[in-house]
């Protein structure tokens, strides 16, 4: 990544996307870029095709971390975590249901608190099925995910198991099917 001599030049998508979590995190620590330069990456990608996929349904500005200075094996890494898994202080929490839209947890759940310990700076909460019982993101309350390979598809496991695993979809036709059952 190319350090950057101030805030107004910005870190590119493509060198953003190279580095994974890890990789931004060490990027941050040698100094090469800012937790502000990754954090401004992250959110303008979000902006740029989250109208297209519907994946983030709740934003998270000023983003919730530990505070300053940040500390731990991922400080300053932006974050998305799923509507349904922990809880965030002061966000809403639906788990995609419309039963519980508008729940607001007064505390951070203990998975948070550790993603925050870890030095992560949590962005936003993403799309997910209602309560997580289905396997495909459709919940009435947010609206479908789309794939972001496919926009007129929903994204959900057996499109995951197609795109991210197609070996192993062929060598095992029953992951992700059903079988015909026949009703009398």
């Amino acid at each position: 990544m190319v350090r950057r001599s101030s805030y107004a030049e910005h870190v590119r998508h493509d060198e953003y996307a190279a580095y994974d979590g890890t990789g931004l995190a060490q990027l941050i620590a040698a100094g090469e870029v800012t937790r502000d330069d990754v954090l401004r990456a992250a959110t303008s990608r979000i902006d740029a095709v989250n109208g297209h996929v519907n994946a983030v349904v709740h934003r998270v500005d000023p983003p919730a971390d530990a505070g300053d200075p940040i500390d731990g094996p991922l400080a300053g890494v932006p974050f998305v975590t799923k509507d349904m898994d922990g809880r965030l202080a002061g966000h809403p929490a639906s788990h995609g249901s419309r039963a519980l839209a508008g729940w607001v947890p007064d505390h951070d759940s203990e998975l948070i608190h550790r993603y925050k310990a870890a030095g992560l700076r949590i962005i936003g909460k993403t799309n997910c099925p209602e309560l997580g019982i289905m396997g495909v993101t459709e919940p009435e309350l947010h609206g479908p995910t789309r794939n972001p390979w496919n926009l007129a598809g929903a994204f959900g496991t057996e499109e995951m198991l197609l795109r991210l695993a197609p070996q192993v979809h062929e060598a095992r036709p029953w992951v992700g099917r059903l079988p015909e059952l026949s009703v009398a």
